[in-house]
């Protein structure tokens, strides 16, 4: 018999808690482990400090102790929350992240990409922040290449003793 939409979202929410301190880390990148929690600054709302949001990496349950509407009972809904997103689509994503493949098996048609799920202001920041880094460091490694490749031509190169055809 054919899992419900529910029933993989379950499924998904259990799988969830093996990786659940990768996914929070990816999810809440400024937080950090304290025991058995992962507390970081709540990125849905302009949250100024970390303390008051906090992940429970054990059973998934967290809670925003400054908004008493802000609390979930597992990763699915944790990612939900951060991005706006229906339950359903927020299972996909960890489905597909995690490789669970729970929502394609046996031949089923995977649902349709998750709509208007984007990734927040802080993921959109960290992203541009790693490619420019990215971007610099392959500039350095090119303009080095470069310069080692051509040493002779340099004016200079006979300063560093470098030999001139």
């Amino acid at each position: 018999m054919a899992k419900t939409t529910v029933q993989k979202i379950q499924q998904v929410a259990i799988a969830a808690l093996n990786d659940a301190e990768t996914l929070v880390a990816e999810w809440l990148p400024d937080g950090a482990r304290q025991g058995s929690e992962w507390v970081a600054r709540n990125t849905a709302r302009d949250d100024q400090g970390k303390g008051s949001f906090g992940v429970s990496l054990a059973s998934g349950k967290w809670n925003d102790f400054a908004d008493p509407d802000a609390h979930g009972g597992d990763l699915v809904s944790l990612l939900s929350y951060l991005r706006g997103c229906r339950q359903v689509d927020a299972a996909m994503i960890i489905d597909q992240r995690l490789g669970l493949g729970i929502f394609h098996r046996n031949g089923e048609a995977q649902a349709s990409p998750p709509i208007g799920v984007s990734p927040t202001k802080n993921q959109l920041r960290q992203q541009a922040e790693a490619q420019r880094l990215a971007a610099q460091q392959k500039a350095a490694q090119l303009a080095q290449a470069a310069l080692a490749q051509w040493p002779a031509c340099l004016p200079w190169a006979h300063v560093f003793g470098e030999q001139r055809d």
